[in-house]
């Protein structure tokens, strides 16, 4: 992912192990990826280059596992609240 063109972040989570008498529905997702670019054009500049091509042959030699691979695009806006 560090190689994606015009990439100004990316943030990886994985699942934490926890313990809560709340019952919440316990999920177990492998990893969570943000990836930042400035602009949706970079994004998708990014997704249609060579880089996600190559991810991509990548995802397809990992070992089988259950769930679903779903990506969300999205638009970040940050507001500045003051008191």
């Amino acid at each position: 992912m560090k190689d994606f063109p015009r990439i100004r972040e990316i943030e990886i989570y994985t699942r934490v192990g926890w313990r809560e008498a709340l019952p919440w529905q316990r999920v177990d997702f492998m990893q969570r990826n943000r990836l930042i670019f400035d602009s949706p054009a970079a994004l998708e500049a990014a997704l249609n280059g060579e880089v996600r091509h190559r991810m991509r042959a990548d995802f397809e030699a990992f070992p089988p596992f259950s769930g679903e691979n779903i990506h969300y695009p999205m638009l970040k806006e940050d507001l500045c609240l003051t008191t």
